[in-house]
């Protein structure tokens, strides 16, 4: 929460706003996974408990879209960061990276 408040000023930056992207997304796995601990730890006390099988099946695809989201946020941040380091007086053009 800490993080995205910090560079939440800076949110017009491409690279302040992946970083908020990021840390959204990493809190959304989090409470994603969460709630997976929380349904397996609810089946296992009671044995007659009985779940809609599409139940815990949208908590993976949603922690799996979660993850695959950072990954991809992560790369993007790693590829205009070493654009910056290699060439710092590259232009980015953001309009093109917000639209991947």
């Amino acid at each position: 929460h800490s993080l995205i408040c910090h560079y939440y000023s800076d949110r017009r930056k491409l690279s302040s706003m992946l970083v908020i992207l990021i840390a959204a997304v990493d809190v959304l796995n989090a409470v994603t996974e969460f709630a997976r601990g929380s349904m397996s730890l609810m089946c296992l006390e009671d044995e007659t408990t009985r779940l809609a099988y599409w139940i815990p099946a949208s908590y993976v695809g949603f922690g799996i879209l979660c993850n695959c989201m950072s990954i991809f946020f992560y790369t993007v941040l790693s590829v205009v960061k070493t654009i910056n380091i290699v060439n710092p007086f590259y232009r980015i053009n953001d309009l093109m990276v917000k639209l991947s």
